[in-house]
């Protein structure tokens, strides 16, 4: 029989700091690589010439 809501550890702000905590890291950290790409990928973008018209067979 599975576990009922109230019984699971993790429910309704019951987790422990420790997992929220890495939670919070976890997302941060994505968040900071995300921002890392886009901010390099529109440096490169940025320093592409824009007369480039690529060849199409």
């Amino acid at each position: 029989m599975e576990p009922t809501l109230n019984q699971i550890d993790d429910y309704n702000g019951n987790e422990s700091p420790q997992k929220r905590k890495i939670v919070y890291m976890v997302v941060s950290g994505l968040l900071a690589i995300g921002l890392g790409y886009t901010l390099i990928k529109n440096s490169v973008d940025s320093n592409m010439p824009n007369s480039f018209i690529p060849y199409n067979r």
